[in-house]
């Protein structure tokens, strides 16, 4: 879905900010079903906790976890997130997909920040206490 956005003369200053940054990163894509995307990131079938320790050793900054409730419950069962950003909206949806779902075990989490926007929506990040 990222792929390379391209930026153009209009582009507002939070997207050249954003997606110049964004264009910049090495992209990985979690699939059992397609091995090519736009954009041409590295496509992961197998091999998860190995991949996320390799990059974890490597130079350079956090690793952004970008994706639907099954990827995230896959990397909660496999123990390999260490912080969660969360954005609550103020809008309760009647139905959709839960975000934590088929969890294994109990995650404690410590709070450190909250940020509250204009429009309600609050930005919690909270830390993962590994045991």
């Amino acid at each position: 879905m990222w792929g390379n956005f391209t930026l153009t003369d209009s582009s507002s200053e939070f997207e050249k900010s954003f997606y110049g940054e964004l264009n910049k990163m090495e992209k990985y894509v979690f699939s059992e079903s397609k091995d090519e995307f736009e954009g041409d990131p590295k496509v992961v079938k197998s091999d998860v906790p190995e991949l996320i320790e390799e990059l974890k050793r490597q130079d350079g900054k956090d690793i952004w976890l970008y994706g639907g409730a099954s990827l995230i419950s896959t990397f909660m069962n496999l123990n390999l997130i260490d912080e969660f950003r969360l954005a609550v909206m103020p809008v309760i949806l009647g139905k959709g997909k839960p975000l934590f779902k088929d969890i294994e075990n109990t995650h404690k989490m410590k709070l450190m920040n909250v940020k509250t926007s204009k429009s309600g929506v609050l930005a919690v990040t909270y830390e993962a206490i590994k045991k």
